[in-house]
């Protein structure tokens, strides 16, 4: 339905919010350009950053995370303990 709605209306922007059934991988990835999607994850969950962009002539077997991000509750402290400096 999400798809033939972007598609339908290409010149608008769309904001899926879903529960945490909807926030994996198979959903996230497939969101056609002008559709952004939030999610609930959990509070421990293990973040990356894209993997780093392959370099020609490189050997093995490509990356598939780049460096690990905190944890949304460790971003939530921090960012709770900036807001609490700013007031």
């Amino acid at each position: 339905m999400r798809k033939r709605l972007c598609e339908a209306h290409p010149d608008r922007r769309f904001h899926l919010v879903a529960d945490s059934l909807y926030s994996g991988k198979s959903v996230v990835n497939l969101l056609p350009e002008n559709c952004q999607f939030t999610g609930r994850i959990h509070l421990d969950a293990q973040l990356f950053e894209l993997p780093p962009k392959r370099l020609p002539g490189a050997m093995g077997r490509p990356r598939k995370k780049g460096q690990r991000l905190p944890s949304p509750r460790a971003m939530l402290s921090t960012a709770g303990s900036l807001h609490r400096a700013l007031v």
